[in-house]
This record gives structure tokens, sequence and C-alpha cells, in this order.
């Protein structure tokens, strides 16, 4: 009788368990869903997914050329002095998200300072539809006219408010990123606090900065802060020189909301209770 009672209470624990698994799951799993939008344009185009130019299309241009570290297509932004303040393009095949985490991978920019002094990189939280230059947050790296010594990494709002672009933060590089060399930028943004990290391909490791850290890290302190938007990459001219850059391999990652981790936090507790009670139960039995 004690074994069957025994039999019949883990068969109990089983069913309520498996009953726990799947209540979980339809609470959990549409937050861990959150799913990563991406192109690397290996199909040569920038159609699909799709993407939205920004900049004057009579003195920009959108091409393909081949990234030698793979042989595959990667894609180049150029942008003759005439054209306007900035060129890039947005990324359009994905919903507009408050938090997220976006990479793209840096192969190669003219690194004549004095053809082409230049600010590039990631855009997020952005308003294309902004005159002149879109409002929003950008992760990049700038090519001032002092040579690759002067490089830095910067975290910058843009918008009129700030009169174009303003670094929130930036630091110098110990040894600076070269054409020569593969580089994966990753920015990332929760609320108003603004992260970002240049990393080596060669060796996997984040770069480090003159600030001692191998990070960006910033709260905007701005009144009206950037909370949702589009996403892309491109550059900036500085002092009218132009913008040419290439990137390959983008990436955006939705971030889960304060609501979704709060859920995840008490689906934690009912199966930590539930846990408890059927082993107290256990035990009785």
């Amino acid at each position: 009788m004690k074994n069957m009672l025994l039999t019949l209470s883990n068969t109990k624990r089983k069913l309520v368990l498996g009953g726990a698994v799947a209540a979980l799951s339809l609470l959990v799993s549409p937050i861990l869903q959150a799913q990563p939008y991406s192109d690397n344009w290996n199909d040569g185009n920038d159609t699909s997914p799709a993407w939205s130019h920004f900049g004057n299309s009579t003195y920009s241009s959108w091409t393909f050329p081949i990234n030698p570290a793979d042989s595959s297509y990667a894609y180049r932004i150029q942008s003759a002095t005439p054209s306007g303040p900035m060129a890039g393009s947005f990324f359009t095949s994905q919903p507009n998200q408050a938090n997220f985490t976006m990479s793209v991978d840096l192969i190669d920019w003219n690194a004549d300072s004095g053809v082409s002094r230049q600010v590039f990189g990631l855009m997020g939280r952005a308003n294309p539809s902004a005159p002149q230059i879109p409002t929003g947050y950008g992760l990049m790296v700038r090519q001032p006219s002092g040579g690759p010594g002067a490089m830095s990494l910067q975290i910058n709002r843009m918008g009129a408010d700030v009169g174009g672009v303003l670094a929130l933060t930036n630091s110098g590089f110990l040894t600076p990123p070269t054409p020569a060399g593969d580089y994966t930028l990753v920015f990332t943004a929760t609320g108003t606090t603004l992260k970002g990290q240049i990393f080596d391909k060669a060796t996997g490791l984040a770069m480090q900065l003159q600030n001692g850290f191998d990070y960006l890290s910033v709260t905007d302190p701005y009144p009206g802060a950037y909370t949702t938007g589009a996403y892309g990459v491109g550059g900036f001219l500085v002092n009218v020189t132009p913008v040419d850059v290439t990137f390959d391999n983008f990436v955006i990652v939705p971030e889960p909301s304060a609501l979704a981790l709060g859920a995840l936090g008490l689906a934690g507790l009912f199966w930590a209770g539930r846990r408890g009670r059927l082993s107290r139960s256990g035990r009785q039995a």
C-alpha cells in the first residue's frame, strides 16, 4: 500500500510539475523570444531586408564591395562634400524598439584624415525624417585631423537641440583601430543609460580606451531623452570632408522591458513556491 501511495504521489507531483511548466512556458516564452533582426548584405542589396537611405542621393552612394575576410558582400556608404552633413541607412525591416543591443562590423574606411575627417558607426532611437541630421543616439568612431593617434570612440546625442552632434562621452584609444583590421561596434541602450564598446575581431577582445576602461557608459542628461526610433549605420562629415566607410553583419536584439523582467521574476517566485509545496507534500506522503 505504501509503494502504491508513493507511486500515486509521484504521478500527481509529475502532473502538477508538468502543468506548472506549461503555465510558465505560456508566461515566459513571449518575453524570451526577443527576435534578433539582422542583415549581412550577402545578397548584394539593401532592399531585402529593407533599408532607408539618408543623405543626398546625388552626391552619396550605397554599394556592396567584397569583404576580404569571408569573400561575401559588405555595405559601403560614401558621400561627397556637397551632400550635406550626413549619409547613412536605417533598417526598416524591424519594429522600433526602446531598449536594445545592436552591433555591426566595421571593416574599412578612408583613413586619410587630410581627405576624410569623419565620424561613423551605429545610430539608435533615431528619427530619419528630421532635417539635415536625424535625431537620436550614436556609437561612433571619430577620425579627426590629428591622424590615427587622435581617433576616439564616442556616444553621441544627435539633434538640433545640441547643435547637430554632441558627444555625451568619449575617449581616445590606447591603440587606435586601423582599416587593416576588422572590428565590431556594440551599442546598448536601457532607458536613458547608453553603453558602447568596440571589439577587435582578431583577438575577440574589447579595445582598451584612454579612460581606463574598455567601454563607454553615460546617462543622457538632457531633457527630452529619445525613447524609441529607427536604427542604422552611417557617417557624418567633419569640416566638409567626405564620408567613406564600410560595414558588415548588422544585428539588433530588442531587450526585455522592465515589465517583462518583472514577469520573469514573478515566474521564478511561482516556481520556487511550487517546488517547496510539492517537496513538502512528497515528504508527507
